[in-house]
């Protein structure tokens, strides 16, 4: 099944193959961020960062939850794909902290670059918004290509 309409704002997000990986095949169903969207996001396009440097899924937004990053570590653990000192060098000099839950996750049918949603859109350092429009080429391209 593919994610066909999104209800609020979605976000591209870098993020590195290891953990897109873990995302898409369950080990992983938090991603943490150190600021947190300034729209109300309920879909995620991953970009898997270099050396894949494609987009890979599409997450469906849970919840998304602030704290310290110890609160967050303290509730997230357990479903993080991290280990403490990774997640801890992460938010090293950090006082805030994001989780964004993973309601669900869908694998693209084939992994896309990103110029395939047409316009000047490149990988973002953090995240960027995608329209209605790029998010409509890329279901389209990759899920009912």
């Amino acid at each position: 099944m593919a994610p066909d309409t999104a209800i609020g704002a979605i976000a591209l997000l870098s993020i590195h193959p290891e953990f897109s990986e873990a995302i898409l095949d369950g080990r992983k169903r938090v991603e943490f961020r150190r600021s947190m969207f300034r729209r109300p996001v309920t879909h995620i396009v991953m970009y898997s960062t270099e050396p894949v440097g494609r987009l890979t899924g599409v997450l469906e937004v849970d919840t998304i939850d602030q704290g310290s990053p110890l609160q967050l570590w303290r509730k997230y653990h357990t479903v993080s794909g991290l280990t403490r000192a990774r997640f801890f060098d992460y938010y090293e000099g950090a006082r805030g902290a994001v989780a964004i839950r993973i309601a669900r996750a869908w694998p693209l049918h084939t992994p896309m670059e990103l110029r395939q949603l047409g316009g000047r859109i490149s990988p973002p350092q953090s995240f960027s918004y995608l329209s209605r429009q790029e998010y409509g080429v890329l279901v389209a391209a990759a899920f009912r290509g």
